[in-house]
């Protein structure tokens, strides 16, 4: 058993990582990453253009307790550029984002997490549909 002894102050910055993906949608790039669509369809990099925060939710296949992610105010960079030549086997390509997620400056809500239990289905089935705000008063 543990004995709670004294609350001592830290600092909550958030989070910092990468996330991985085939590719990133028209959408995130151009609403997140800041790159514009051209009439000829071609997506367009502006370096005097920053990126847009956006909350990132999510649920890890696998995850044995079927948790469900809210990270609230996340920043992206640019994804990284690979390529490869024409092999025998077909490996996808993967681009990869540095995320910075930090406290919201409304709130400091930095994320919600969520495992299903018989007292939250409702809730639970609901957590995707809008980025997840909490019932309880801060």
């Amino acid at each position: 058993y543990m004995f709670p002894l004294k609350r001592e102050a830290y600092a909550n910055n958030g989070y910092s990582g990468s996330l991985e993906m085939a590719i990133y949608t028209e959408k995130f790039r151009t609403d997140i990453l800041g790159e514009v669509l051209d009439n000829n369809g071609a997506l367009i990099e502006d370096a005097t253009k920053g990126t847009t925060g956006f909350a990132l939710g999510f649920q890890i296949d696998g995850d044995k307790a079927n948790r469900r992610f809210w990270y609230y105010n996340c920043m992206a960079n640019r994804p990284s550029n690979t390529s490869s030549t024409i092999e025998a086997s077909k490996t996808p390509q993967t681009e990869t984002v540095d995320l910075v997620v930090a406290p919201r400056p409304n709130d400091k809500l930095v994320r919600a997490v969520m495992e299903k239990t018989d007292d939250n289905t409702t809730a639970y089935n609901a957590f995707f549909s809008t980025v997840y705000e909490t019932s309880i008063s801060q």
